[in-house]
């Protein structure tokens, strides 16, 4: 099998970071011997470790992560307390709007403004915003329609192997070429002929 960087040359290695692991000062320290396998890493913080009481040991962290090249990503944002003071004090690469804002972002008007007005304070922060829960055509057309940057849910793709992305993925991008528009998390299962 050809190496990852040919399928797939722009992997980030993706990683779950609970607020007690950025208040641990050795969690620097680990990163000194992570291996670089590639091209970048990003943090993905639930939404409730950005309350804005967060912690100077957090605060440091944080920035000092940020300093190394290590992107931050807001996880399941409008699930919980984070504030825009917090979006700005923090300036994370992406935020991933939570499904249960995106479940009627197409049949309720209330919500499609309320998740437009999400992606207007992103881009007025220059964040990145991923869709979680993208589940119907009407969900995906909205979504795109708003201005969110990348989908991720069940009416993309289902769950699969990594061989199978990378097969799929490789497919798709040689059909595809480079692509413009909306980007997807994931990638379609492939299609028996």
């Amino acid at each position: 099998r050809p190496p990852r960087s040919t399928l797939f040359p722009y992997t980030t290695l993706f990683r779950s970071v609970s607020s007690d692991r950025l208040a641990d000062p050795s969690l620097l320290f680990s990163l000194e011997n992570f291996e670089d396998n590639v091209p970048s890493l990003s943090f993905e913080l639930i939404e409730s470790t950005f309350l804005d009481d967060t912690s100077e040991q957090v605060k440091k962290t944080l920035s000092q992560l940020q300093d190394l090249g290590i992107e931050m990503e807001i996880d399941d944002f409008g699930s919980g307390y984070a504030s825009i003071a917090s979006l700005v004090n923090i300036r994370p690469k992406r935020l991933k709007i939570d499904k249960t804002l995106v479940s009627n972002v197409d049949t309720d008007a209330a919500m499609t403004s309320l998740v437009k007005s999400i992606v207007d304070i992103a881009r007025t922060l220059e964040v990145e915003v991923i869709a979680e829960g993208a589940e119907t055509p009407s969900q995906i057309k909205t979504l795109t329609e708003i201005g969110c940057d990348i989908l991720q849910g069940y009416g993309l793709a289902r769950p699969m192997s990594a061989e199978m992305f990378f097969s799929t993925f490789a497919r798709k991008r040689l059909k595809a070429g480079a692509g413009e528009g909306v980007r997807v998390a994931g990638s379609a299962p492939a299609h028996k002929p």
